[in-house]
């Protein structure tokens, strides 16, 4: 297996799952912003605004679970890479 090929994936999943948890990071930070406004101007949170938090909590786990599951497919997909016996070679390649 080529070593620059395990390189190449560990380097997109390693893109991937930083641009997961930003995205994720970045939903959480808005919806807490959004409701610390609005809680600024009444003294406490109304019930609807509890339970949208805690739905955005929910979809962040959600997220959270997910990459854990396609971390653990990149790790499997590699070591599957790593033990093949000669480099895939693709079609009209020049090697």
């Amino acid at each position: 297996m080529d070593p620059d090929i395990v390189k190449f994936f560990g380097v997109m999943m390693t893109l991937m799952t930083v641009g997961l948890l930003g995205y994720g990071g970045v939903l959480v930070i808005q919806g807490l912003q959004s409701r610390l406004g609005r809680s600024h101007q009444a003294s406490s949170l109304n019930p609807d605004e509890v339970e949208a938090l805690r739905a955005e909590l929910g979809e962040v786990e959600q997220l959270r679970a997910r990459m854990v599951e396609l971390e653990e497919r990149v790790d499997f997909a590699e070591r599957l890479l790593a033990r093949l016996p000669e480099p895939i070679k693709l079609p009209g390649s020049v090697e």
